[in-house]
């Protein structure tokens, strides 16, 4: 009991310090005074040191991102095998009441079955290796390079010897929607949570986590040096006790086997309400012991005593394709939606299905009149199963082989010729990596789609935050020519009269509303920046540029953010000024140059209307040392640090950064090794970076 109110202790404190971090780094702000700071971080170090806990976000671990060039194939030392299924609830239900009889024991144990990407992670103390499932459950893909910045994965447990434990890397849908919805124009959307999980956690570059927030969430403790001590823990302890060393554990419930069907009729009530993609449950014996040794014998039940899932059936609905609606965003995409007589599925009536793009109406075949199969994804989301109709599969590409192919869709009524919004013209495009998908774009710059949801953006939570002014007024306000440029949403009090007789307002509800935009002038600079809506460009690169703000004592000076507008974004070295911002890319540099001199005027008329603010920047800032705006990489073992988490940490102190990668923004290599031919020196050589030993670092940055 002891232990988890610690735990619960450091997680406030975690959460505390980031904080008073994050506002202090972001706007130079300080929330409580350095001696408060420092106290409550000697607080949390020996309650780490204590508990021999550390969680995932803990401010005394920097890791730094790190690239790999390839994934490493690694044998799973317990392989990860393959739950039993069924659909059947009955056959589920009578498989643990069996099992509980011939246990002698009572209970199960209930949990989610998560959408995601299954995997391994052991510790000796600290994090040592973490390895996806794999095909086989045998032999998985090393992605211990993206393991440290996976949320509910701790850093270090306090179990001394070695343990294995299994969860799931799963991502919220609030993420994935807000990572949709900040893809470039053009882009082709991800088609659900679960494949952007998988293919995030194999990603050779540790970066690429930042911007795709990633959660382990565990659920099994697969090895523990008890288990050697003839004590293996029931379910209920092995969950109870993953909590207890900061991991985020799958919710779980523990019941009878003979009140299973109650537990499951309950659980499968929460699914629209979990905020992780999920596709069944999970039930196991409590008495897992009993079950692992029945699993190494005959019972027929063996291995679905240690876990057994439960697949809910997809409810199949069958019904007639009578449309297919091309829905545009504020990018200009033009997203398929199929419209088809109502069914009842899950529960509610259904008309309407996303169809993600112009490749999967091809794939599927759809044609008008086809009789369709749907159903609901994780059920939640209407999809289309199956086209009990089709025909042939349109597989091929727009030019190549099959050249004709454009020539068939705009003579097709399936697909569009111009958009259904502003009637304009429409580019068909395929994208260039191997998937080869095919989507279609609005071309016209003032399509009226395009405002509302540049609008809907404008006062959305992270944007301005304007309470009271939805989609469906957006519209209304867009076709009347009052909303065109940003700054129009503060003119709106002049059509005061005219909005209170429209339907959805009155006298109070317009009256609410002018006064939430009146008060969202006052706003801060990544809720500005975040507003504009730039393609491909979103809060992380606001966070960049506010920094860059807080550097040059400009954060809350409107004149000095229309000098960084003005004087970086839309100058001849733009490109150049802004790489050497840590973070951005060249790439996205380019299309915020590209498109702020196109909206440069629109911009720079909107910031005249709001005053960027916050607290007073920070008057004594610390001190220039030898580190300061240095960019380091450290490769290769260390000889004088205990890991390479602690040599970060010095850096940083010391006014450095580290970078996991070797570009033209690094100062120095530290490696050991100066004459290794590996591929950081080589590229260190290519561009002129010095590479330095570790005592090298230390002398010059005086930092041990």
């Amino acid at each position: 009991m002891k232990k988890q109110e610690n735990l619960k202790e450091m997680k406030e404190l975690v959460a505390k310090l980031n904080h008073y971090a994050k506002v202090y780094y972001s706007s130079g702000t300080e929330l409580v005074s350095n001696k408060e700071y420092d106290t409550l971080y000697e607080e949390l170090e020996k309650m780490e040191a204590e508990t021999g806990v550390i969680l995932n976000d803990s401010p005394t671990q920097k890791v730094g991102y790190e690239v790999v060039d390839h994934l490493q194939e690694r044998k799973h030392k317990y392989p990860a095998k393959s739950l039993d299924k069924t659909k059947d609830i009955q056959e589920f239900k009578k498989t643990f009441q069996d099992g509980e009889i011939a246990s002698g024991s009572e209970g199960v144990v209930t949990m989610w079955k998560m959408d995601g990407c299954t995997l391994q992670v052991t510790f000796s103390r600290k994090l040592i290796s973490a390895v996806t499932r794999g095909s086989d459950g045998v032999t998985g893909y090393d992605v211990s390079h993206n393991a440290p910045f996976l949320h509910g994965l701790p850093r270090q447990i306090s179990e001394v010897g070695e343990v294995t434990v299994r969860g799931e890397v799963v991502m919220k849908y609030k993420d994935f929607e807000q990572i949709n919805d900040n893809l470039p124009a053009g882009a082709v959307p991800f088609e659900n949570a679960r494949n952007l999980a998988n293919g995030t956690i194999r990603s050779y570059d540790s970066s690429l986590l930042k911007s795709r927030p990633l959660h382990f969430v565990a659920y099994t403790v697969v090895d523990h040096p008890e288990y050697h001590n003839g004590h293996v823990f029931t379910k209920e302890e092995s969950l109870q006790w993953l909590e207890s060393q900061g991991f985020e554990v799958v919710p779980y419930e523990k019941s009878k086997a003979s009140d299973l069907k109650d537990v499951i009729e309950r659980w499968t009530d929460q699914v629209p309400d979990y905020e992780y993609p999920v596709d069944g449950l999970v039930t196991a014996l409590n008495d897992q012991e009993w079950a692992m040794q029945q699993y190494s014998g005959s019972s027929k039940y063996a291995y679905s005593m240690v876990g057994y899932a439960l697949k809910w059936k997809d409810e199949l609905a069958y019904t007639k394709l009578r449309d297919i609606e091309w829905s545009p965003s504020r990018t200009g995409l033009l997203n398929p939606v199929a419209v088809f007589d109502p069914v009842r599925l899950e529960g509610t009536t259904v008309t309407r299905a996303t169809i993600h793009n112009v490749s999967e109406v091809l794939k599927l075949g759809l044609e008008i009149g086809n009789e369709i199969s749907v159903y609901k994804a994780n059920k939640i989301i209407p999809a289309i199963y199956e086209n009990r109709d089709q025909k042939k599969t349109w597989d091929a590409q727009l030019d190549g082989e099959d050249a004709n192919l454009l020539h068939k869709m705009l003579s097709a009524p399936e697909f569009p010729k111009t958009c259904p919004c502003c009637g304009g013209a429409v580019k068909y495009i395929q994208s260039e990596n191997e998937t080869k998908t095919i989507t279609v774009s609005c071309v016209n710059p003032d399509c009226p789609a395009k405002h509302i949801g540049k609008y809907e953006r404008l006062v959305s939570k992270e944007g301005l935050n304007v309470k009271g002014l939805a989609g469906a007024a957006i519209a209304a306000f867009v076709e009347k020519g009052w909303l065109a440029e940003y700054a129009d949403l503060f003119e709106l009090k002049e059509h005061a009269e005219e909005i209170k007789q429209m339907e959805g307002f009155g006298e109070k509800s317009c009256q609410d509303m002018l006064a939430a935009i009146e008060k969202s002038r006052n706003t801060t600079f990544r809720q500005f920046y975040y507003s504009l809506g730039i393609p491909g460009s979103g809060k992380d690169d606001a966070k960049i540029f506010e920094r860059e703000l807080t550097v040059h004592g400009g954060y809350g000076n409107n004149s000095k953010i229309k000098a960084l507008l003005g004087c970086v974004l839309s100058a001849d070295n733009a490109i150049e000024v802004m790489t050497a911002y840590d973070g951005i890319g060249e790439k996205t540099a380019r299309t915020i140059k590209e498109w702020y001199i196109e909206h440069s005027r629109e911009v720079l008329r909107y910031l005249n209307c709001v005053n960027i603010t916050d607290d007073e920047i920070k008057k004594d800032a610390p001190a220039a040392t030898k580190a300061t705006g240095k960019t380091f990489v450290i490769t290769g073992k260390l000889e004088q640090f205990e890991n390479r988490a602690a040599f970060v940490a010095k850096i940083e102190a010391a006014g450095g950064k580290v970078s996991g990668s070797v570009s033209k923004k690094t100062d120095y290599l530290i490696n050991n090794d100066i004459t290794s031919t590996s591929g950081k020196n080589k590229k260190a050589a290519d561009l002129g970076i010095p590479v330095i030993t570790e005592q090298q670092a230390i002398e010059m940055l005086d930092i041990l």
